[in-house]
């Protein structure tokens, strides 16, 4: 198994994630219909490594991740779920809606054309975003 050339803890997981949970709570408030776009890459992006510093506080390697998850946030979820994170066991509707544009094909990364997408409501994304990332804060006891 090859190193990573950028290998990382939960803690710098945890810490990227926090600037991208303040972006969205940030922009929710004065979105315009343009703004969606980027809430959903910051929001699926921060669940993304969010639920990954779960994953590798609790021994999950890179390769692991990779092989297990790769950019799936419903796997990953339930991973962490069944790992002892305090979340339900099957993913919600707004992580679901999320993993739909976040994972394979990457319609988020890569849209094609005349490309639409469907959303939780953004208050309750941004929410439900900050109170995962603080169970994972507190479950693995960072100060981000």
């Amino acid at each position: 198994m090859a190193k990573s050339n950028h290998p990382f803890t939960p803690q710098s997981l945890l810490g990227a994630a926090s600037s991208l949970v303040r972006s969205v709570e940030y922009l929710v408030p004065n979105v315009k219909e343009v703004e969606v776009w980027g809430i959903a890459v910051l929001s699926a992006h921060a669940l993304e490594i969010i639920l990954k510093a779960s994953l590798v506080a609790n021994g999950v390697t890179e390769a692991e991740l990779k092989r297990r998850v790769g950019h799936d946030l419903n796997k990953a979820w339930r991973l962490a779920s069944s790992l002892g994170l305090a979340v339900p066991g099957e993913p919600p509707r707004w992580c679901n809606l999320l993993d739909g544009v976040h994972d394979c094909p990457y319609v988020l990364r890569y849209p094609p054309m005349n490309t639409a997408m469907v959303l939780s409501n953004l208050h309750e994304l941004s929410a439900n975003l900050r109170d995962v990332y603080e169970l994972v804060q507190q479950s693995i006891k960072v100060d981000a």
